[in-house]
């Protein structure tokens, strides 16, 4: 199979692309949970702050990378701890430890595995372990722990 090469600088050529797919399937997943949800939270400001937050989130790359006014590497560090906030934020506020978007973090931290090493890798698995461990056994107790060993080892 032939591939042209894209006229735009590109960090990852072959990475950029799952990168949109994430972004798109994220924010179709909050804009579906929230037409779908009981009771809808359509008509809820917060709820539109964060589907537009993750939109400003998926186009800033490119936008930063197609005009080079940042140093890409700092700002693609920053990037990445916005993305497990953002993640983070969206796990908390659809229900915690039965929330659907902690599949998110799959996604997330094999790309800063990918792209920044593995052994930045495994600190970011670390740091989202704390961050998704904390929260869930704060609500659901210890009644969360398989449930929550299960997922973490499968990250």
């Amino acid at each position: 199979m032939r591939t042209a090469e894209s006229p735009y600088l590109s960090v990852l050529p072959r990475v950029e692309p799952l990168y949109w797919a994430i972004r798109s399937l994220a924010l179709l997943g909050l804009l579906f949970h929230m037409f779908v949800s009981t009771p809808p939270l359509i008509g809820e400001p917060l709820w539109w702050g964060v589907a537009g937050a993750f939109a400003a989130l998926a186009l800033l790359p490119a936008i930063v990378v197609k005009y080079r006014r940042l140093q890409l590497r700092p700002f693609f560090w920053g990037l990445y701890a916005l993305d497990l906030l953002a993640v983070a934020t969206l796990v908390d506020l659809t229900g915690g430890i039965e929330s659907n978007f902690f599949i998110l973090f799959y996604a997330l931290v094999p790309y800063v595995g990918y792209y920044a090493g593995i052994q930045v890798g495994l600190t970011v698995a670390g740091v989202v372990t704390v961050m998704y461990g904390i929260p869930c056994f704060i609500l659901g107790g210890l009644q969360v722990l398989p449930q929550f060993i299960f997922r973490m080892v499968m990250m």
